[in-house]
Order: structure tokens, then sequence, then C-alpha cells
């Protein structure tokens, strides 16, 4: 039985599958198929990156949390724990209280979050690029091309 199924699966993944999804015909699908795929995978990296840098402050916030003082006033330590930036939280009262391994964790923070921020740069150019190409392909196939436009 269970080799019957794999071979359903098989049999539609290889025939079925790509003719629901032929194959570009034109270097106009080809080219599109390429800038869009492009336009996709730098989408995913600009995700992933940003979702590294929520870990990266979700991590550092929930070390600092423990390392508050209790007495701390509950606005003081609410807005402390909102920010994600290593020079804003310095600037709280409490900060030069607070054990040299926290302040570490808040400066290393910082420093990989600066790294992410250069990347997402990076990568938001890339995808500035990617449109513009997009655009002027789009607008050589309709002058060039209406009907597949």
């Amino acid at each position: 039985m269970r080799s019957i199924l794999l071979c359903s699966i098989f049999l539609v993944s290889t025939i079925i599958v790509p003719a629901c999804n032929p194959k570009p015909s034109s270097g106009v699908e080809v080219k599109m198929g390429a800038l869009l795929a492009e336009a996709r995978r730098l989408q995913c990296r600009m995700l992933e990156l940003h979702q590294q840098s929520v870990a990266l402050w979700d991590e550092a916030t929930a070390e600092l949390e423990e390392s508050l003082p209790q007495d701390m006033p509950a606005d003081e330590r609410r807005n402390m724990l909102a920010v994600r930036n290593t020079g804003l939280i310095q600037m709280f009262e409490v900060y030069p209280l607070l054990d040299t391994a926290i302040h570490r964790v808040v400066e290393g923070a910082g420093r990989q979050d600066e790294i992410l921020a250069t990347q997402m740069r990076a990568v938001k150019d890339s995808i500035d690029q990617n449109e513009e190409q997009l655009r002027h392909f789009l607008s050589q196939i309709q002058a060039q091309e209406p009907q597949a436009y």
C-alpha cells in the first residue's frame, strides 16, 4: 500500500504538476520569471533579517527584565523593556546600577543589531534595484510587445 502511494505521488509530481505549470516559452517569460524569483528571494531575506533582529532583542530584553530591580516603577520598567536600542536603554537612570553582565548583553545586542541593520539596508537597496529593473523591463515590453504586456 505504501509503495502504491509513493508511486502515485511520484507520477503526480513528474507528469501532472509540470503539465499544469509549463516552462516559460519566450524570453519575456524567462526574464520576468527571473526578476520575480529574485524579488521573492530578496523579500524572504528581508523577512529573515527582521526575524533575527526581533529574536535578538527578545532575548536581550528577557535577560534585561530579569536583572531590573524589583522596586523599579512599573511605567519605567515597561518603557525600558519596550526600547530596542542600546543607546536609549543606556539613558535610563537604572542602567548604570545594573550588573556588567547585562551591560555586555545589551551592548552585544546593539552591535549585532547594527550588523543586521547594515544587511537590511543592502537588501533594501537590492529590492529597489530589482523593482527598477522590473519597471524598466515592463516598460520595454509595453512599448515593443503590447500583446505580451
